[in-house]
């Protein structure tokens, strides 16, 4: 399936970390579904994790630079002038 809007954060992604087509999957909560299925929006999620990082656990951490990478796609995709 294409999207515009994948295609486009797929783009940011590797313009800013040299990576693109690196998906994860948000399996929590609810809330995804009613977005789609009740309001019809498009619902995406942007973070920061990967298989090192203690996912849940007492020392769970994230790398600052994957932080402030985001931080600039996040900005890029919502004003990309």
């Amino acid at each position: 399936m294409q999207d515009p809007v994948v295609d486009e954060l797929v783009g940011l992604l590797r313009e800013v970390t040299g990576q693109g087509n690196a998906y994860g999957e948000m399996g929590s909560g609810d809330f995804g579904p009613v977005v789609r299925l009740e309001w019809g929006a498009k619902l995406f999620g942007l973070g920061v994790i990967r298989a090192d990082c203690g996912i849940h656990g007492k020392d769970e951490f994230a790398y600052r630079r994957d932080i402030e990478d985001l931080a600039v796609v996040i900005s890029r995709f919502i004003a990309p002038d």
